[in-house]
């Protein structure tokens, strides 16, 4: 434990050394030994002792008593008096420097030994009761309500509060009554309370009532009164709170309630006991209940045991998320029948951050599932229809091919085993007869492949383009005369191999099929785009008239005679279901004689498409 620290201010050495060692052997420990009222002052502001011991008389031109004055005045250090001098007059010139304790000299160790354990008491209790003060003003002044007494109708005594509740100067509080506050309205009311509260009738009163303010404001507010006397006759305490929001807020609600009476769809809120504190008038009519009937209810009533495991998740999603959507929920009304409901939730916490309620909408899909049935049963016959179509083809498919084969071997043998007997125009009609079949056989191949975009799809995996499209040149070969060009970086993208090859294969053999230059030349290039790439495939050949831009992409059409340039009129169709499937655009810009540009476009959305197994593949077309 630490000592208490004394400074000790006696102008004969003697008694200052005899006093220093009885304080020691008192286990007290001496800071400093002064002579002088000066340098008590210097040393008590530099050491900070617990206590000084103070001769009144001492040398040089201040007194104990006036030293005793300013220390106390700034530093608060109880201060002893030690003097040999016991006249009226002393006394009192030393009482008024509020000293802790007197001793007169010669004095006892004991003696010495209580006046300054005493004063350390009455120092310390003096402390706690400054701090207590400063504490309870400091709550009074500070205070979120207004705290006010009144007297025979008019307020004595108030925090600043009162002044800001009211708006009034501290003089206009004091000089009117306080009933001229109130509303005309409420005054009667607030009459009784104060009355049945001064006559002894009540301990206590709670009311709430409304005032207007300086600046005519109306505001509503909380009075909780006690009886108390002030200045020895009967009061009140008064604790004032502004509950204007509150009551605004209640008027709100009721309003609310009204429209959520009215709304067409469920509405309830669920306690944090997970009992009904509210349900509108819409969900209590499906379920065949009054209002008054499911109020303090739990939400079992209306849901079967059937209904625990979508409950279950529920609950799970409320507590981890804080709310849930979308839930189909099987109900049971009040005459044993069941529906179903599309249920919302959120979690509406308080201030705390704790659960207040939870907020429910709910609306009978017993229309939408029925309607769900049809079309479930649509779908159903349109996918057999779709088999169907699919057979179909693959069957069509192969009754026309075969035929097709045997036109085109006859057609074969006979040119080869007869050419010596054909003139020319017979030649030119063999070789129309074999072009026709090809273009047959072409356009049954293209049919097909049109009909399985969409319908079969294959594993989406990452596409390096820039390697995708050095292998789709070299199946193309393109004559010397035509440069293909890469002029960008490509992007690796998620997609159906097949399907991208097929994009850059048909727009790249169109390209070299229609080419009326010399010299010609494609570029590939790609633009990123805010949400997508925008790629394109440019080439210096003939171009096409803007009449014929829409034209191009309608399946079978083709702008040039097919004796010409062998076409189904399929490729750009086929592109653009491709493109489109995967949210894409497609278009063309082509000025006669300059050439021609394909863009399409692809969202970058395809890149988020999760694969179906946690390994992702990769294709590379590098060797």
């Amino acid at each position: 434990m630490n000592k208490k620290k004394i400074l000790v201010v006696e102008d004969e050495r003697l008694i200052a050394e005899d006093i220093k060692r009885t304080l020691g052997f008192l286990n007290y420990d001496v800071v400093d030994t002064v002579s002088t009222g000066e340098a008590s002052i210097l040393s008590a502001g530099h050491l900070n002792p617990d206590l000084i011991l103070m001769d009144i008389m001492l040398e040089g031109e201040m007194t104990g008593i006036e030293a005793a004055e300013k220390i106390y005045e700034e530093l608060q250090i109880p201060i002893i008096f030690l003097t040999a001098y016991s006249q009226d007059k002393t006394l009192r010139e030393a009482t008024a420097a509020e000293p802790y304790g007197y001793i007169l000299k010669p004095f006892e160790e004991r003696e010495l030994h209580a006046t300054i354990e005493m004063a350390f008491y009455k120092h310390k209790m003096q402390k706690k009761l400054k701090e207590n003060e400063k504490k309870y003003r400091d709550i009074f002044e500070n205070a979120n309500e207004a705290i006010c007494v009144i007297q025979a109708e008019k307020i004595k005594f108030f925090n600043p509060m009162t002044l800001q509740y009211f708006g009034y100067s501290e003089t206009e509080l004091t000089s009117m009554k306080f009933f001229d506050f109130i509303l005309p309205d409420d005054k009667d009311l607030f009459t009784d309370a104060y009355s049945n509260l001064i006559q002894g009738n009540h301990k206590n009163g709670f009311i709430s009532f409304r005032i207007q303010t300086s600046d005519q404001e109306i505001r509503w507010l909380k009075l909780n009164s006690v009886k108390i006397t002030w200045e020895n006759k009967p009061a009140t305490l008064n604790f004032l709170n502004d509950i204007t929001e509150q009551m605004v807020a209640e008027e709100e609600i009721k309003k609310f309630k009204v429209i959520f009476d009215n709304a067409n769809y469920g509405i309830l809120s669920i306690d944090s006991n997970e009992k009904i504190e509210y349900i509108n008038r819409y969900y209590a009519n499906v379920l065949g209940y009054k209002q008054t009937e499911i109020i303090g209810k739990k939400m079992s009533l209306f849901h079967n045991k059937d209904q625990k495991e979508k409950l279950d998740i529920i609950k799970k999603r409320l507590k981890e998320d804080g709310s849930y959507s979308a839930m189909e929920v099987w109900h049971t009304r009040k005459d044993g029948s069941r529906f179903p409901m599309l249920m919302n939730g959120n979690v509406i916490t308080n201030t705390s951050g704790n659960t207040s309620f939870t907020a429910t909408s709910a609306i009978d899909i017993t229309d939408r599932k029925k309607y769900e049935q049809v079309q479930s049963q649509l779908f159903k016959e349109l996918e057999d229809v779709n088999d169907e179509l699919q057979n179909f083809a693959y069957v069509v498919s192969h009754d026309l091919k075969a035929p097709l084969r045997a036109i085109s071997t006859l057609a074969n043998w006979i040119s080869t085993d007869y050419s010596d007997k054909f003139d020319p125009e017979g030649k030119e009609q063999m070789r129309l007869l074999m072009s026709r079949v090809k273009r047959m056989h072409d356009l049954i191949d293209g049919i097909l492949e049109y009909s399985r975009v969409g319908r079969i799809n294959e594993e989406k995996i990452k596409v390096n383009l820039n390697d995708l499209l050095k292998e789709v040149i070299d199946i193309i070969a393109p004559p010397a005369n035509i440069e293909i060009k890469v002029v960008d970086e490509l992007p690796e993208i998620r997609f159906e191999s097949t399907r991208i090859s097929q994009v850059f294969q048909n727009l790249l053999s169109n390209a070299i099929k229609f080419m009326d230059k010399p010299e010609g030349k494609i570029e590939i290039g790609c633009n990123i785009k805010a949400d997508h790439w925008e790629f394109f495939v440019a080439d210096n050949g003939p171009g096409i008239e803007e009449k014929h831009f829409s034209k191009i992409f309608k399946i079978f059409q083709t702008l040039q005679p097919r004796d010409e340039f062998e076409s189904t009129g399929i490729g750009l169709t086929l592109i653009k279901k491709i493109i489109t499937m995967y949210d894409g655009k497609i278009w063309v810009e082509s000025k006669l004689g300059e050439g021609t540009t394909f863009f399409f476009t692809l969202p970058f959305a395809i890149n988020e498409i999760q694969e179906t197994t946690s390994t992702e593949k990769e294709i590379n077309y590098k060797e």
